[in-house]
C-alpha cells in the first residue's frame, strides 16, 4: 500500500528533486525562497502603513459592522477599536519584517493582516485585495528558521514545500475563478442565450457593462467596445490562464510564464475596466515571476523554452511535438528510448521501431542498465517509472517523456500514415496516461521474454549499455 501512495505522489506532485535543498541548485532555491519571504513581509508592512493612513478618517465618517476577527470591538467601541485594529495591522508585519526568522513575529503578522482585512471589509463592501496576502502569511507561519533549514535537509525540504504550497494556494484561487466562468457559460448555453462567454463580443460586453455601471472611462474601454471582435481571443486567453493556473503550480517550468500571463491579465483589466489589482500583481511577482523553482532540476539555468511549451496544459505536447518535427535538431542532439528488456511485448515494440527508418540520433537502452541508472540519478521522477521512457538531450538540457507522451513523441517520427498519430497529443495527458496504464498492465499477462532478441550489426550500434 505504501508503494502505491509513493507512486501516486510521484505522479501527482512536482519531482521530489525540486524540493531537495542539497547541491548548488537546491541551496540557491532555498536562499531565494527565504529572501522572497523577507520581501513579502516588507511589502506587507508597506500595505499596512498605506492602509493606516487611508483609514484615519474612515471610521469617523462611516458606521462599521465589524466582522468576526474584530469581535473585541463590541467592548471597545468603534472610536477606540478602529485605530487599534489598524495599529495591530501595522505592528504585526513590522515585527515580521524586522525579524522574519521568528515564528511568533510571523504569527503576529498573520493576525495583523487578518485584522486589517476584517477592518477594510467591515463597511458594507467586500474587497479582495488582502485575501491572498492573509492566506500566504498564514502558510509562512510554518516555515522553519532559515539557519535550521540550511543545516537540515529535512527542514530545508519542508521550507521549499511550504513556499510551493503558497504558490499553489494562490493559483488555486485563479482556477476557481476560471471554473466559475466556465460553469456560468454552461448555464448560458443551456438557456440558449444570444451572448455567452464564447461569443466574440464577450469582453466588449463585460467592459461596456462595467463602465456604464460606474460612470467611468478607461484607456482602452471605448476601443474594445467599438472593436468587439478583437477582445474575444484575449478574453478566452484570460479564462484559459485562470482555469489551468493550478496545473501550472505542479509544473515549475510554467511558473514564470504563467505569472507573467496573469500579471498582463490584471494590467489589461485595469486598462479596459479601471479595476486595480496592485496587491495581486505584487504577489504574483514575488511568488511566480521570482519563483525559486524557475531554475531547472540540474541547476544549470532557467527551464528551456521548449520545455515550457511542452508543459502547457491541453496544447503543450502537441505544440512541442510539432516543433520537434519542424525545427531541425542540433548536431549534438540525441534521443534515447529506455524499455523493459524482460517484457516480450516491449522487445517486439523495439523491433517494430528498428524496422522503420528512425533518425540516426535515436538510441535504445534497457531499463536497469548502467545508462538508465545514470539517468535515474539525475531525474527523481523516474523512481517508480515502469513505462517506456524517451529522453531528448541537447547539450546539458534533457527532456524526459513518460508513458503516453513518450509513445506519442515517437510515432510521428515513423514513416507513412503513422505520422497522423501526432493528433493524439491533443488528448488530455491524464486520459492518455490512463489508457497507457491499462495497456501496459496487460503486457505482464502475456509473459516475459523467454530469449534475448537477435539484432543485426547495424541495429546493435543503436543500443547503449
Amino acid at each position: 500500500m505504501s508503494r502505491f501512495f509513493d507512486r501516486l505522489a510521484v505522479l501527482a506532485w512536482p519531482p521530489r528533486a525540486l524540493f531537495a535543498p542539497e547541491g548548488a541548485a537546491g541551496a540557491a532555491r532555498l536562499t531565494r525562497a527565504y529572501l522572497l519571504v523577507r520581501v513579502f513581509y516588507a511589502a506587507l508592512l508597506f500595505f499596512a502603513c498605506q492602509g493606516f493612513v487611508e483609514s484615519l478618517g474612515l471610521a469617523e465618517t462611516l458606521r462599521m459592522d465589524p466582522l468576526w476577527p474584530l469581535f473585541w470591538m463590541r467592548w471597545t467601541g468603534q472610536a477606540t477599536g478602529a485605530p487599534l485594529a489598524q495599529l495591530l495591522f501595522v505592528l504585526g508585519p513590522l515585527l515580521a519584517a524586522w525579524k522574519p526568522e521568528s515564528r511568533i513575529a510571523r504569527l503576529l503578522a498573520f493576525l495583523g493582516c487578518l485584522t486589517g482585512m476584517a477592518f477594510d471589509n467591515s463597511f458594507g463592501k467586500v474587497g479582495h485585495h488582502l485575501h491572498l496576502w492573509t492566506m500566504t502569511s498564514f502558510l509562512f507561519v510554518f516555515l522553519p528558521r532559515e539557519k535550521e533549514a540550511e543545516a537540515s535537509p529535512a527542514l530545508g525540504e519542508a521550507a521549499l514545500r511550504i513556499f510551493w504550497g503558497a504558490q499553489a494556494a494562490m493559483l488555486l484561487t485563479y482556477t476557481l475563478s476560471g471554473i466559475a466562468k466556465l460553469l456560468g457559460a454552461a448555464v448560458q448555453l443551456r438557456r440558449h442565450d444570444a451572448h455567452t462567454l464564447f461569443s466574440s463580443d464577450s469582453l466588449a460586453r463585460h467592459v461596456a457593462e462595467r463602465l456604464m455601471s460606474t460612470g467611468e472611462h478607461s484607456l482602452l474601454g471605448d476601443w474594445i467596445v467599438n472593436h468587439p471582435a478583437w477582445g474575444g481571443p484575449f478574453f478566452l486567453g484570460a479564462v484559459y490562464l485562470e482555469t489551468f493556473a493550478l496545473i501550472a503550480a505542479f509544473r515549475p517550468s510554467l511558473h514564470r510564464s504563467w505569472g507573467l500571463g496573469l500579471l498582463l491579465m490584471h494590467i489589461g483589466i485595469f486598462l479596459s475596466m479601471n479595476v486595480t489589482f496592485s496587491h495581486s500583481i505584487l504577489l504574483l511577482c514575488l511568488l511566480l515571476l521570482a519563483s525559486p523553482f524557475s531554475v531547472n532540476l540540474r541547476g544549470s539555468g532557467p527551464w528551456p523554452f521548449r520545455h515550457t511549451l511542452r508543459d502547457l496544459p491541453l496544447f503543450g505536447p502537441f505544440i512541442a511535438t510539432l516543433l520537434d518535427l519542424v525545427v531541425r535538431p542540433k548536431p549534438e542532439a540525441r534521443t534515447t528510448v529506455y524499455y523493459d528488456g524482460e517484457c516480450g511485448i516491449c522487445g517486439r515494440w523495439v523491433a517494430f521501431l528498428l524496422a522503420r527508418r528512425l533518425p540516426e540520433d535515436v538510441r535504445f537502452a534497457r531499463i536497469g542498465g548502467p545508462s538508465y541508472l545514470a539517468l535515474k540519478a539525475r531525474h527523481a521522477e523516474l523512481e517508480y517509472a515502469d513505462s517506456v521512457i524517451v529522453v531528448r538531450a541537447e547539450g546539458d538540457d534533457e527532456i524526459v517523456r513518460l508513458r503516453s507522451e513518450a509513445m506519442f513523441w515517437l510515432m510521428p517520427r515513423l514513416p507513412g500514415a503513422t505520422r497522423l498519430l501526432l493528433l493524439a497529443n491533443l488528448i488530455p495527458r491524464c486520459i492518455a496516461n490512463l489508457g497507457y496504464r491499462v495497456a501496459s498492465g496487460l503486457r505482464h499477462r502475456r509473459g516475459r521474454a523467454t530469449q534475448c532478441p537477435v539484432w543485426s550489426e547495424a541495429d546493435r550500434k543503436r543500443f547503449l549499455e
